[in-house]
């Protein structure tokens, strides 16, 4: 009798193990069908699964793992970006490029309530003004009139912005009507027109104020004292953020046109697919993701995590749940038999 048993068993495993197998073919179909066909619900122990991923949030490992491969995945990036040079805007269509102007241009900015009031308006004032005090005095060094640009005085304090304007539009006034009752013929002898000049030097001007600007800023957030503006600016606006309401913020982000965004999504993706930077990236991760983890078992890697025992629990917890499902349906009964009779 045990014989006879063991040579049936024999012959199913035999079955099971062939190069070609229907029998094995049918089976795998039938539990890769079952599991297709069931709500994802079926799938998910609620408790179990915030117990699960509540417990994970606390665990160091998780975050290490996390952390390195995110550096070494986004190191990879930068280094195909740095090698392409490609723009931003090679990722979209030109159709999808045109529509995107369109939508921003008629899109109203977000609300930013939790923006309101976050800094000191002194802080932005006493950081920012040195700095347009310098591209003011080197305007007036540029104007062709006597004494205007003589002289730099020591920044006094947040008026002298005001006063300095005020002293400008004044020496011009003076000079001008000095010049136009007293010397308009002189100077025209001499071939020196006053009144181009000064609409050279302010065309210049409007041409390279905001990057002489932008530097002069950048001077200034360089000294101690812009240092510690900036930090101190910084620190409201992250106060601000951390007592601002979630439902606060949502307000931004809903305000945001994602009916028409989402419109651009589909052509974008198939622009995508045709790109070879896109398969490129894609291989280059998978591969090196099979270098670093290919030959380890997913049990091993969340066992590195620390995530092996919750996860397993879990999991066995939803599969006996649904394989008994499947042990009752007539598709299994119907592939039992056969499988049984392959080895009579």
């Amino acid at each position: 009798m045990a014989k006879r048993h063991d040579e049936q068993l024999a012959r199913i495993l035999a079955a099971l193990r062939a190069e070609s197998s229907p029998l094995r073919k049918n089976g795998v179909a039938l539990v890769v069908d079952f599991a297709l066909a069931r709500p994802l619900g079926d799938f998910i122990d609620r408790e179990g699964l915030i117990g699960l991923v509540t417990d994970s949030l606390h665990l160091e490992s998780v975050v290490r793992v996390v952390r390195e491969r995110a550096q070494r995945a986004w190191a990879r990036h930068v280094e195909r970006s740095q090698e392409q040079g490609l723009p931003v805007g090679a990722a979209l269509p030109e159709k999808v490029r045109a529509r995107l102007r369109e939508v921003i241009a008629a899109t109203a900015t977000p609300p930013g309530r939790w923006t309101q009031g976050a800094v000191d308006p002194v802080l932005v004032r006493k950081l920012v003004a040195p700095a347009l005090q310098d591209v003011l005095l080197a305007f007036t060094r540029r104007l062709p009139v006597p004494d205007l640009g003589a002289g730099e005085p020591a920044w006094p304090g947040l008026g002298l912005v005001t006063v300095l304007g005020t002293r400008v539009r004044e020496q011009i006034e003076r000079r001008a009507g000095q010049v136009a009752d007293a010397g308009r013929a002189v100077l025209d002898g001499l071939g020196i027109d006053l009144e181009r000049q000064i609409e050279a030097v302010t065309r210049e001007f409007s041409q390279t104020a905001e990057r002489d600007f932008r530097e002069a800023l950048k001077r200034r957030v360089e000294t101690p004292e812009g240092r510690a503006l900036l930090a101190e600016i910084q620190g409201q606006t992250l106060d601000r953020l951390l007592a601002t309401r979630f439902d606060e913020l949502h307000e931004d982000v809903e305000s945001l046109p994602w009916a028409e965004l989402a419109e651009l999504a589909a052509p974008t993706l198939d622009h995508l697919r045709t790109r070879p930077f896109v398969g490129r990236a894609l291989r280059e991760e998978i591969d090196a993701w099979l270098a670093a983890d290919g030959n380890r078992s997913v049990g091993d890697l969340l066992g590195e995590m620390g995530l092996l025992a919750p996860v397993r629990g879990h999991s066995l917890a939803r599969a006996d749940s649904l394989a008994r499902e499947l042990f009752a349906s007539d598709g299994f009964a119907k592939w039992l038999a056969e499988l049984l009779r392959s080895g009579a």
